[in-house]
């Protein structure tokens, strides 16, 4: 078979480039498609179109006849093929035969900047599309660390239970009522974020007995000057 064909740069751009069966079959097909109508028993053939068999395509290009049939499929698809089969034989017709192959005067070659440029400027849009994606799924990983990371103030009954466990001298309530009225910030203005490292700071810094508590009316300590005595005191000691 002599001659030649023609091969757009634009092809670059197309969706079944880097699909290697696909795109094998498709070149294979331009190539051996006919380019001027013909006769084939008796029926006209016209010019983009080409008579053979899944076995005979199998041969010619070293796929599989599995591989022809998904190739197939793909460019008919994508309306790059058309396929009429007989009993034994399919016509493979290659759509815009004629686009690929005629002469390029100076309109068509603009036509095919136009296209190439086009298939860049949807390439940049998947692109953006794709950035904006990935941007997104990593900012809600963001979120979702930070609120694994959030602190969430104990209860009352969670305080009393730490406190049971450890077998220490820290007053449940007390605790609870300090740091809940100062919105669980420390003695030196940090957010709490280790409620458990608290009672333990405050279990070094006291006594093995809980101090007998005053009425409320006749209270007459430092709440924050407690905290500060307390972690002063778990400094000292390590």
């Amino acid at each position: 078979m002599d001659g030649y064909i023609k091969l757009h740069r634009s092809m670059l751009e197309w969706e079944w480039y880097k699909d290697i069966n696909t795109h094998i079959l498709f070149v294979h097909l331009l190539l051996i498609a006919n380019f001027r109508e013909s006769k084939y028993k008796g029926n006209t053939i016209p010019r983009g179109s080409v008579v053979r068999t899944l076995p005979r395509l199998s041969e010619e290009t070293g796929l599989t006849v599995k591989e022809i049939r998904t190739a197939i499929n793909h460019l008919k698809s994508t309306g790059e093929l058309g396929t009429q089969t007989t009993n034994k034989e399919t016509v493979f017709t290659v759509h815009n035969y004629a686009v690929y192959q005629d002469g390029l005067d100076e309109e068509e070659s603009e036509m095919g900047r136009q296209r190439a440029d086009k298939g860049q400027s949807n390439g940049r849009l998947r692109a953006d599309v794709q950035n904006k994606k990935d941007n997104k799924i990593k900012n809600d990983k963001k979120d979702i660390s930070v609120r694994a990371h959030k602190f969430i103030p104990p209860t009352l009954e969670e305080i009393t239970e730490y406190c049971k466990e450890r077998n220490n001298n820290v007053d449940p309530k007390q605790f609870f009522d300090y740091f809940e009225t100062s919105g669980w910030i420390d003695s030196i203005g940090k957010p709490v974020r280790n409620w458990k490292q608290k009672v333990i700071t405050w279990e070094k810094g006291g006594t093995r007995t809980a101090p007998k508590q005053k009425p409320s009316s006749e209270r007459s300590y430092d709440i924050d000057e407690i905290e500060r005595m307390v972690t002063q005191q778990y400094r000292e000691t390590g």
